[in-house]
């Protein structure tokens, strides 16, 4: 079942907000500290594509829940390794 066009914006601000909000939390929390911020802007491009794409579908609870978490924690990771100035893969 797919979702009407004005409410998908909302969710997907919501979403993306939720999980940058988390990774960045996260992140400081552990000692580190926020990439720059064009690193930031594009993690959130990066965050909001995939959350775009899956607002299009009314999800059950616990299966959000889980891509929540996998995507706050993949992008925790990605903003500790650029945080570090580590050279990408």
């Amino acid at each position: 079942m797919t979702t009407s066009a004005p409410f998908r914006f909302l969710r997907t601000s919501l979403i993306g907000s939720i999980i940058l909000g988390f990774a960045a939390g996260g992140h400081v929390a552990g000692g580190g500290s926020l990439p720059e911020p064009a690193i930031l802007t594009a993690l959130c491009a990066l965050t909001i594509l995939p959350v775009a794409i899956l607002t299009r579908f009314r999800l059950p609870l616990p299966l959000l829940a889980g891509l929540l978490s996998a995507h706050a924690v993949a992008t925790l990771a990605t903003a500790l390794l650029l945080a570090r100035g580590a050279p990408l893969p």
